[in-house]
This record gives C-alpha cells, sequence and structure tokens, in this order.
C-alpha cells in the first residue's frame, strides 16, 4: 500500500510557552494506493512539535497527532477498508537542515483504521522518510517557543 499526499500546513503561535498547544493545523490531500486501484483521501488535523535539542542548526524535534480521513471509497485493490471514514496516527523524528529552521527531515509512523466504526477493520500501518522546504518569511524569532512554527 502507497499513500501520496500534498500537505498544507497552518502555524499556529501561543503565548502559552511548552504548554500541550497544537504546532501547526494540517490539511492533507492525495489518494491511497493498492496495487493499480487508488482512492482520493482529504485529512485534517493538529500537529503537535516538541523540539529535543536548542542548538540553532541541526535542531531535533518530535512530530505527533491524530487526524480523521475521508477516503472516498471504502474499498479498493481488492480489499474491504470498512468504510469512508478512518483516523491516522502519528508519531515522528525529525530536524532541520538550516538555521533558518526551514529545510528539515522527518522518519514518521502512522497507523490508519476506522477505529473500530465498521467490521472490517484492517488497518495499515507505513514508515515514511519525508524532507519538507517552510515557504515565507524567515522565523528564526518566532521560534522560541515548540508552538512558535
Amino acid at each position: 500500500m502507497r499513500q501520496h499526499g500534498i500537505l498544507l500546513r497552518y502555524g499556529v503561535s501561543s503565548r502559552f510557552t511548552g504548554r500541550w498547544v497544537p504546532d501547526s493545523l494540517d490539511l492533507t490531500a492525495g489518494r491511497m494506493e493498492r496495487g493499480r486501484d487508488s482512492a482520493p483521501y482529504l485529512s485534517f488535523g493538529p500537529t503537535y512539535r516538541f523540539e529535543i535539542k536548542e542548538d540553532k542548526p541541526g535542531r531535533w524535534f518530535v512530530d505527533f497527532g491524530v487526524h480523521p480521513m475521508y477516503v472516498s471509497r471504502s474499498d479498493f485493490g481488492g480489499k474491504d477498508f470498512g468504510g469512508k471514514v478512518f483516523f491516522t496516527s502519528f508519531l515522528g523524528v525529525g530536524a532541520y537542515l538550516d538555521r533558518q529552521w526551514k529545510t528539515s527531515f522527518l522518519l514518521r509512523y502512522q497507523h490508519t483504521s476506522n477505529a473500530g466504526i465498521s467490521d472490517a477493520n484492517p488497518g495499515v500501518d507505513m514508515l515514511a522518510l519525508s524532507l519538507s522546504y517552510r515557504f515565507g518569511r524567515d522565523h528564526r524569532n518566532l521560534h522560541h517557543s515548540p508552538a512558535g512554527w
């Protein structure tokens, strides 16, 4: 099984330094593939980011979240996935690669299932490696806390 998508991330800034507030609100659109069959999907939800190190280049971070997901078909690739509503939970470890905190890589474990809403609930586990670049102004002055992305 493969998943392809485009992520749009809206950064959330907060005056509550170090609290359990989301780092960003993410909207992802893409498609899931199984064999030669595919189904478009849409996902939305908060992502939490916590920084591990405080040095500027190579700053390590942990991302996690749970996002609801709508998939256009409940069965594709000869498999019944038990409905069109799913939940994706994920945990990732990454690092910023530049001093402006614009370029980063992330290793992410992700589990997607319908959380038992339907009798058919095979679930899908994925491991992903991503490289991302943040467009826009240099945000190093905003990055005093994990919620300043």
